[in-house]
């Protein structure tokens, strides 16, 4: 899978990344939603993943954070 774009097979499929409020966890979960992708948001930071996941929304994302 490409992560340039979205294809027919995975674009109706939920991204579930680990350790997504910084670093590597972060990037992938943003780069997932700006491809469309419905992502949820885990990491034991949970204020960081909450943050992440409101600036995904607010910029038309689709992101859940759970601790």
């Amino acid at each position: 899978m490409s992560l340039n774009t979205a294809d027919d097979q995975t674009a109706e499929r939920v991204v579930v990344v680990t350790g997504a409020a910084q670093g590597l966890g972060k990037a992938y979960t943003r780069k997932f939603s700006h491809l469309g992708h419905k992502t949820v948001a885990l990491d034991i930071n949970t204020e960081g993943a909450q943050r992440l996941a409101q600036d995904i929304n607010n910029e038309g994302g689709n992101c859940t954070a759970i601790e």
